[in-house]
């Protein structure tokens, strides 16, 4: 009975189980199939990936043996330009040219390839053959240069010995022109080797020893390079001494020549500068040399080191100058100040003659001219004094006199207004105007003339100011000198009652007149009935008198009139009007 129980227990709880076992088939099932479908997902990608990759590296290697192929057309074409006959003359520079130009345009290219090679590497292409077809061309390209530069320099050593004293005038100066042609085009081929150079670094190639002979190659290429500035420096200082600062002939083209190769010198120093930085070489003293060489400053000055070289140049030059020519220079400066001195001393002895000649002389000049005259002689004098001075210092006076005429013009633009003072001052200097000591009426000023410059007049007001006029506002308004003339005329009016007496107010007025001495009887007097006006009968009373004259009596007549016809018993009217008011016929009264 037990064990009958146990077996319906034990299948009752296998029954109830079942649906368990089978939800738990069901999933596991279901995992496995997700598992397989991401597999799938996974082995697809990468297939994926893996035919991109193929299609990258056979984009690479097409690109590849594109740039292998301009390589390789470029290098044919350089070869095609070096198998030719270089010969001599002007054919061997343009077929030189030809050749740089070409050269550029490969090494252009291998540096295309080389940035190939990496986009190539990176996706795995094999670029062993390649790497070798670029390692040949690059030695060859760096032998075919350092082969131009030593012709380059053997043709430059021609040059320069031909320019020496033992050659024809034709052959020096055809060499000294070609110079300045061959230099610069050494300097190119030394710059497009430090570019092979750099290609060749950048392809992992080691040039550790063609980079060692090249540096030692450019400090003795620097170092001649500076001699030759140098001498050219020198020569010119030479050939201006010689020259004695004539102008055309032989030695004028000689100092052009000369000062174009210290330019081609300079810029070739500059160049080989360049390379020696590139190359991390010290550079600091040939800088220094460029700098005082040229006398040009540049960015370099910046430098410490170059700095200090120039001021220890500098320094050392002037202790040896002060040494050398220091007895000479104090005693020349000692005769310039005498000459000074004594021209200053002659000046004013010019002055003073001009000036007494010109108070003994009979002819009248304005006071501006006399001024002018007395200035100018001892101005004159100074001027001629400082340039014998100068050329004492052995100063050349053509450079100078034309400096300042430059000098001179720079300065006149921008003082405009100053000149045109200046030539108003010619003006009224040659057309005399006025002089010092007239009233004139001139620029909206009335007053007396106090003193006169080329440049401005100075006017002193009747209220007792003190006015600056420039000449440029005088001379271009209307001038009125009132005290040019030695006799005015004073015109004077006044206005009587209609009820006075004609003949009686007119005799008034002429014992007025004439009994003032300062009225000159030549000419005579005007005094005449001038209109009849509104309030009154008006007289002109014209007195003629010396200019000195005019205002005491123009004041003194009117005072005295007032008093007499007050005695006389003329009326002076004042302003009146008659007015007649006439009343409407038809108006009543008002009540």
């Amino acid at each position: 009975m037990i064990i009958r129980i146990t077996l319906l227990f034990v299948l009752m709880l296998q029954a109830a189980s079942a649906p368990a076992q089978e939800d738990a088939l069901a999933e596991q099932t279901a995992i496995t199939e997700t598992q397989s479908s991401d597999a799938a997902k996974v082995d697809a990608e990468v297939s994926r990936a893996r035919q991109r990759t193929l299609e990258l590296a056979a984009e690479q290697r097409e690109r590849l043996d594109l740039f292998i192929a301009r390589v390789q057309l470029k290098s044919d074409e350089l070869a095609e330009i070096q198998s030719l006959d270089y010969g001599g003359g002007a054919s061997a520079t343009l077929i030189g040219i030809e050749v740089r130009r070409r050269s550029n345009q490969q090494r252009d290219a291998i540096a295309g390839l080389i940035e190939a090679f990496a986009d190539a590497q990176a996706v795995g292409v094999k670029t062993d053959a390649e790497e070798k077809i670029v390692d040949d061309l690059l030695r060859r390209d760096a032998g075919s240069l350092k082969k131009q530069i030593l012709v380059q320099n053997g043709r430059i050593r021609e040059l320069l010995d031909l320019t020496g004293s033992s050659a024809s005038v034709d052959q020096r100066l055809a060499a000294k022109y070609d110079l300045t042609l061959e230099v610069p085009s050494a300097d190119a081929l030394l710059a497009e080797l430090v570019d092979n150079f750099q290609l060749r670094e950048g392809f992992g190639l080691d040039i550790s020893t063609e980079r060692s002979a090249f540096g030692k190659e450019l400090q003795t290429r620097v170092q001649l390079v500076e001699g030759l500035l140098r001498a050219a420096r020198d020569s010119i200082k030479t050939k201006e001494k010689m020259s004695g600062g004539q102008a055309g002939g032989d030695h004028e083209r000689d100092l052009r020549q000369l000062k174009d190769l210290r330019s081609t010198y300079a810029e070739s120093l500059r160049a080989t500068i360049r390379l020696l930085d590139r190359f991390g070489l010290d550079s600091a003293v040939h800088k220094q040399a460029l700098i005082s060489l040229t006398g040009e400053l540049s960015d370099d000055i910046l430098n410490p080191e170059v700095l200090t070289r120039l001021v220890d140049g500098w320094s050392n030059t002037l202790f040896v100058w002060i040494k050398s020519s220091a007895p000479s220079v104090a005693f020349k400066l000692l005769v310039l100040v005498l000459i000074f001195f004594g021209a200053r001393l002659l000046a004013k002895l010019s002055q003073h003659l001009v000036r007494h000649s010109m108070q003994r002389s009979s002819v009248t000049v304005s006071h501006l001219l006399r001024e002018f005259l007395i200035k100018m002689a001892g101005r004159i004098v100074l001027v001629v004094g400082f340039l014998f001075g100068v050329a004492q210092l052995g100063v050349e006076l053509g450079p100078l006199l034309a400096g300042l005429g430059i000098a001179g013009f720079i300065v006149g633009f921008a003082l405009q207004d100053v000149l045109s003072n200046f030539a108003s001052g010619l003006m009224i200097l040659f057309y005399r105007p006025f002089d010092v000591g007239d009233t004139i009426e001139t620029a909206a000023v009335r007053g007396q003339v106090e003193d006169m410059t080329l440049v401005s007049t100075m006017i002193l007001t009747f209220d007792n100011q003190m006015l600056v006029v420039p000449n440029s506002k005088i001379w271009g308004d209307v001038i009125r000198n009132v005290t040019h003339q030695r006799e005015r005329r004073v015109d004077m009016e006044f206005e009587v009652s209609y009820a006075d007496d004609i003949e009686h107010v007119e005799k008034v007025f002429v014992d007025i007149i004439n009994a003032d001495e300062r009225v000159l009887h030549d000419p005579e007097p005007n005094i005449r009935l001038s209109k009849l006006g509104d309030s009154g009968v008006t007289f002109i009373v014209r007195p003629w008198v010396k200019t000195d004259d005019y205002w005491p009596v123009y004041w003194d007549t009117q005072r005295e009139v007032k008093r007499r016809l007050d005695a006389e018993g003329i009326t002076i009217p004042f302003p009146q009007r008659d007015i007649h008011h006439h009343p409407a016929k038809d108006a009543k009264p008002s009540a």
